[in-house]
């Protein structure tokens, strides 16, 4: 069974850092979920954290809102929410970005799944390039136009 993934509105959610500790406040626009008590568990890696929440339901979708504590480490957290209940957990489609010295970020859609291509390796530096590193300014300014020059020029 594929995990059920909700998404979370970017205008209505918030989190914000409050005496000691982060209150997030996220809408949803499913209906379906049953208010009352319920848990987040943020996840970053291996590490799990639970925090108790409040799921309620407004004319606009419902809401989640649950506080945790400043002292957690300094990660992007991933989501999950567990009415009280059930068993299985619903993916929430944002993470949660907690550090001492920074404000808190919550970034909401779905995780990027984009993985960028390694950058190709440095060609093998010549003896002769090591040397030229080495010296001084006014010395390879010369050597470089020198070396321009001595370069093929497309013809038209």
């Amino acid at each position: 069974m594929t995990p059920v993934s909700l998404p979370v509105d970017e205008l209505l959610s918030y989190a914000v850092r409050a005496d000691g500790s982060v209150r997030v406040h996220l809408h949803l626009a499913e209906d379906d979920i049953d208010p009352g008590h319920a848990t987040v568990l943020l996840r970053a890696g291996r590490r799990t954290l639970d925090a108790p929440a409040e799921v309620a339901r407004g004319r606009t979708g419902t809401t989640v809102e649950f506080t945790v504590t400043t002292d957690t480490a300094r990660r992007a957290w991933r989501m999950l929410l567990q009415p009280a209940g059930e068993t299985d957990a619903l993916t929430l489609q944002a993470r949660l970005l907690v550090a001492e010295d920074q404000p808190v970020a919550l970034l909401v859609g779905p995780v990027p799944e984009t993985v960028m291509a390694p950058p190709a390796p440095r060609p093998p530096s010549t003896a002769a390039r090591k040397v030229a590193r080495r010296l001084p300014e006014p010395v390879k300014g010369p050597l470089r136009r020198a070396a321009q020059s001595l370069r093929p020029r497309p013809t038209p």
